[in-house]
């Protein structure tokens, strides 16, 4: 006779906790244990990025030359994400984007940022979010060097950037050879 045993079911080492008990332990984490703990299952996700979605309605994206250090800053009180990173951080600021621009309200950032968006691995085929930012009112924009390639690209995404742009504020450093260039991407 061939006897069937069964295992007895056994219950999970931690049960499952109510999704408000698990936001106010999101709560208290910091950006990078926030972006560790959206990993581990397809609830967590969620609740992590209605945690994010909350706290972050302004960021700003200071670009750094080569240095191979990312610093973030996330500052819930005045719900503001600041990031320092290398020029070429593209895969970290994938993420950042996919995670904040469904709430972020306020963007500061450099032209070399914006004109090479095209190199982020962000979906726009979600039908209600074809702008790389569709929620952002009030635009930063820093020009200290510009070249026609940042001109070129920035021409080129400008139509996938935003959605609800009210304001934008202009910071030039720019050389005077370099001042059509800032007209152009003004226009």
């Amino acid at each position: 006779k061939k006897r069937v045993v069964r295992k007895a079911a056994t219950a999970p080492a931690l049960p499952a906790l109510p999704d408000v008990v698990m936001r106010k332990v999101f709560s208290t984490l910091s950006y990078r244990e926030l972006c560790r703990s959206e990993m581990t299952c397809k609830r967590w996700q969620r609740i992590v990025g209605d945690t994010l979605r909350k706290d972050i309605q302004e960021i700003t994206i200071e670009r750094l030359g080569s240095s191979s250090q990312i610093v973030v800053l996330h500052q819930p009180p005045f719900r503001r994400l600041n990031i320092t990173c290398p020029k070429d951080s593209y895969d970290f600021l994938s993420g950042v984007v996919r995670r904040s621009r469904q709430a972020a309200l306020k963007l500061t950032t450099d032209l070399y940022f914006l004109a090479n968006m095209d190199k982020l691995n962000v979906d726009l085929d979600t039908p209600r979010l074809r702008k790389y930012f569709a929620s952002v009112e009030d635009l930063y924009l820093l020009v200290v060097v510009v070249n026609e390639d940042d001109v070129r690209g920035f021409e080129n995404m400008a139509e996938t950037l935003f959605g609800q742009l009210s304001s934008v504020t202009l910071q030039c450093h720019v050389h005077l050879k370099n001042s059509e260039l800032v007209s152009f991407c003004i226009q």
